[in-house]
């Protein structure tokens, strides 16, 4: 009886840990696991005294504990939410389909040895499947994680999902009192059914708009990418034009030196002028040119505004792109903002260093695809390796060259092997295998 009594509150224990746990965007740690799991098992082992009291403290209590184990602490928190309300809702739908098919109140299942047991099982397995597509489709469909709502809309569905667990704790508590009478079961079946569903449509609603704003952000920001690079085409165009128109002229002058015999002067006009022109013609031009070896669009679309960006910015910029890059590994929206979060730091860093200098190169070796950026850097006291840490920089507060966001983008792809290294003032990021 001990035995059965003890299995009984663990499955009751984990019946309330999976929900606050299993769709969450980020994997915890085990003993982040462990310490949430621990904590229900005492405000369980507190229920008989205190009834539905503790399921607030509960709720709260993991909330909270899911917010700081987190990175992303306002979308966990709202999926550990999520997940407790649809906890509830499968839990009155069980029950209510329990009763149709065998016509056994929870009262009459509790006073039942192996029927509550099994009950417990059941429900347990059907909860860990309905959390597991709430996760497939909020991550894997909607790509929740590569969505960037707005803290005030998530402020709004936090707040809207925990009003929601406050009402339906107080409705336990009030069903507990009337001990569960069929018509309250099915009421609340329904009505928390109708509310679940309202939730998810709201949620994909939100989800659906904030993508096709993120999208018409990403064709504007390749409009503008076109536009510059149509003006640097032009501008490069017209230069040749100058430089022919030149040359010509710079051909007659020196053609009238070697005529005198004048070599002195020619030597001194050679230096002074012809080499100046030739400057003009300047090798940015053909390093811009290198990136018409990169056929995925929307990457040579950010590769050619940070390399104008650069220019123009008065930097050093050298490209190696020796072969034609036309796939990748990862998402192409993924590897442009990571490639992005990389340039932004590489530019900063880099404009206010002495050597003013950008490398970019592309190698591939036996369909090992590898993406290398180097920049000056005045940094001596670089942390490597608390450069993915949100918060680390080494410009004050708020600031620097921390690669929290780009850590969070190679999280999703374990193939991709990324290198961070600083030698003789150039901090070089590496990515293989992408």
């Amino acid at each position: 009886m001990d035995l059965y009594n003890a299995l009984y509150i663990i499955l009751n224990i984990f019946i309330l840990f999976v929900p606050f746990v299993l769709i969450l965007p980020q994997r915890l740690k085990w003993t982040q696991y462990i310490t949430i799991w621990g904590y229900i098992a005492v405000c369980r082992f507190l229920f008989e005294r205190y009834g539905q009291i503790t399921t607030f403290t509960i709720i709260i209590g993991c909330v909270l504990l899911v917010a700081a184990f987190s990175r992303n602490k306002m979308l966990s928190v709202l999926c550990s939410l999520i997940g407790y309300i649809s906890n509830v809702f499968l839990n009155y739908a069980y029950t209510f389909l329990i009763y149709i098919i065998t016509g056994k109140t929870m009262e009459d299942i509790d006073t039942m040895l192996l029927g509550s047991f099994l009950f417990l099982i059941i429900f347990l397995l059907l909860q860990i499947v309905l959390l597991l597509l709430l996760h497939k489709l909020l991550f894997s469909k909607l790509h929740l994680m590569d969505i960037s709502i707005s803290p005030k809309n998530l402020r709004y569905i936090l707040a809207d999902a925990a009003l929601c667990a406050a009402i339906f704790v107080i409705n336990f508590a009030f069903g507990e009192t009337l001990g569960y009478p069929l018509s309250f079961i099915a009421i609340n079946c329904l009505l928390f059914g109708i509310y679940f569903v309202f939730t998810v449509f709201l949620l994909l609603s939100i989800a659906r708009t904030t993508r096709q704003e993120a999208n018409m952000k990403f064709l504007k920001d390749q409009y503008n990418t076109l536009q510059e690079y149509t003006a640097r085409v032009e501008e490069t165009y017209q230069e040749v034009r100058t430089f022919r128109h030149d040359y010509i002229n710079i051909l007659s002058t020196l053609y009238g030196f070697i005529h005198d015999k004048d070599y002195q002067q020619l030597e001194q006009y050679f230096e002074e002028q012809v080499l100046d022109t030739s400057r003009q013609f300047d090798a940015s031009q053909a390093e811009l040119g290198k990136l018409s070896h990169i056929r995925i669009t929307e990457l040579k679309g950010l590769l050619m505004t940070k390399s104008i960006r650069a220019l123009n910015l008065g930097l050093n910029l050298h490209l190696e792109i020796n072969f034609d890059l036309d796939t990748s590994k990862m998402e192409s929206m993924d590897l442009v903002r990571l490639l992005g979060i990389y340039f932004d730091n590489a530019i900063e860093a880099a404009v206010s260093s002495a050597d003013k200098k950008i490398i970019f190169s592309l190698t591939q070796t036996n369909n090992f695809t590898s993406i290398m950026l180097a920049n000056s850097c005045e940094t001596d006291n670089l942390s490597l390796d608390s450069l993915s840490t949100a918060g680390y920089s080494t410009k004050g507060e708020e600031r620097g060259i921390g690669l929290y966001n780009a850590a969070d983008i190679l999280s999703k792809y374990p193939e991709v092997f990324p290198k961070t290294s600083f030698k003789d003032h150039l901090f070089i990021q590496t990515l293989e295998n992408i």
